[in-house]
């Protein structure tokens, strides 16, 4: 059966370093164990960062590939979805996507088994999803509701119409069971739809997976496999960038796994990190640029329709 787990990663130096981290954790619990029977598969834009460790298959995403596949609207989790739309064509199903802000705390076996199987009506087991953050109402994760609302017609076509089945998982992972081939190609058509007129934007791509997928499925979450440190992420990736730094570029991965098996995480120098003035002005002008970029990229798109309807 096809155990393979995926990562994609691109762009600056910080993300490099939280996948280095996760894929570390994982060969450091299969080498303990002595396993090789789960292929690790990375897209990323520079690949030769990951080649070293075993049980790693790298894959390219070119420049031109990550821009393309970020969409009209630019919009950085669109390519996730991508991502696995070309890894169920490459390498079936069933597959199992995590962010790079992760780290293992155990083998994903029961996960990893459970979907490369059909109940006895012939649908999925399960399909895994990171946690679950509550039921999507007008009064929790509001704004996601009304963006989703919005398109209530095209939701309804997918079967996706019924409100009380709205439920927010956290996509920091995502577990795609046997039979699903066409999962994220629909999904992609309906996120293009969404971003057309979508102001909340953030999370728009978890709140319509997220809806996509509780419609369809059982869904189990995978908190007892994976610490998914994605409300520290920026602080984590100062304590990462620290510990990469005697390592110098990806390489002896040997080294790496001793240095992270010396590796505890702080919270209380997370915190600190957090909390420290420099940190936060860095935070606050990163996202003032990406508000910027966003608005900018949304007139051109938008002016570009407009020319080619007249």
């Amino acid at each position: 059966m096809n155990r393979s787990i995926v990562y994609h990663v691109h762009g600056h130096n910080g993300f490099y370093r939280q996948a280095r981290f996760s894929i570390l954790s994982l060969v450091d619990l299969l080498q303990k164990e002595g396993r090789d029977d789960i292929r690790i598969l990375v897209y990323a834009d520079r690949p030769e960062e990951f080649s070293h460790y075993p049980f790693v298959q790298t894959i390219l995403m070119s420049s031109e590939q990550v821009r393309a596949w970020s969409g009209p609207f630019r919009y950085v989790h669109r390519i996730k979805l991508e991502v696995l739309n070309h890894a169920i064509g490459a390498f079936g199903l069933p597959l199992l996507y995590v962010d790079g802000d992760t780290q293992w705390l155990r083998i994903p076996d029961v996960p990893l088994d459970v979907l490369g199987k059909r109940s006895d009506n012939g649908k999925a087991v399960a399909f895994y999803m990171h946690a679950c953050e509550g039921a999507i109402t007008p009064g929790a994760h509001g704004q996601y509701y009304r963006e989703l609302a919005t398109h209530a017609p095209l939701l309804r076509a997918h079967g996706l119409g019924d409100v009380t089945k709205w439920v927010m998982w956290n996509a920091g992972a995502l577990g795609v069971p046997i039979g699903n081939e066409g999962l994220f190609e629909e999904a992609l058509g309906l996120l293009d739809d969404l971003m057309k007129t979508a102001r909340a934007t953030t999370y728009i791509e978890q709140a319509l997976m997220s809806t996509l997928i509780t419609a369809r499925f059982d869904v189990e979450g995978l908190t007892d496999y994976i610490y998914h440190y994605w409300n520290m992420s920026k602080e984590a990736q100062v304590v990462l960038e620290r510990l990469f730094a005697p390592m110098g570029l990806a390489g002896d991965y040997v080294r790496e796994i001793e240095a992270y098996g010396r590796f505890r995480w702080d919270s209380g120098e997370l915190a600190t990190i957090q909390e420290g003035f420099g940190h936060r002005a860095k935070l606050r002008i990163e996202r003032l640029k990406r508000s910027v970029s966003k608005r900018w990229v949304r007139l051109l798109s938008r002016a570009k329709d407009a020319a080619l309807r007249e």
